[in-house]
């Protein structure tokens, strides 16, 4: 917001170009000081959003790590209940090929 005015004793004292000139120094440090806030907020995002990405980037992998050892102790299992089935039925198989070769031998 550029400074329009000064107050008329001031003015008077300083003269109508030192006024001027008092005018166009007041506005440039406005206008250097808001950028400078702007880049000082700037910063501080682009920080905070740094932080805060790391923190979800480690969240997610910790949470896909999770779902990998939860995954692979579920296949473990899945094996596991394969090779019992394999086993009963490879039994199964030798009985019924045993009573069937005991009928046809009879």
């Amino acid at each position: 917001m550029p400074i329009l005015t000064i107050p008329k004793s001031l003015e008077e004292k300083l003269g109508p170009e030192a006024t001027v000139g008092l005018i166009e120094v007041l506005n440039e440090v406005e206008k250097i000081a808001k950028e400078d806030v702007i880049l000082l907020a700037e910063q501080k995002y682009e920080r905070r959003l740094s932080e805060e990405t790391s923190k979800l980037d480690k969240r997610i992998t910790d949470e896909v790590a999770k779902l990998d050892r939860r995954i692979v102790e579920e296949v473990s299992k899945v094996k596991v209940d394969i090779i019992k089935w394999m086993v009963v039925l490879f039994i199964t198989q030798i009985g019924v090929l045993t009573a069937i070769m005991s009928f046809v031998l009879k």
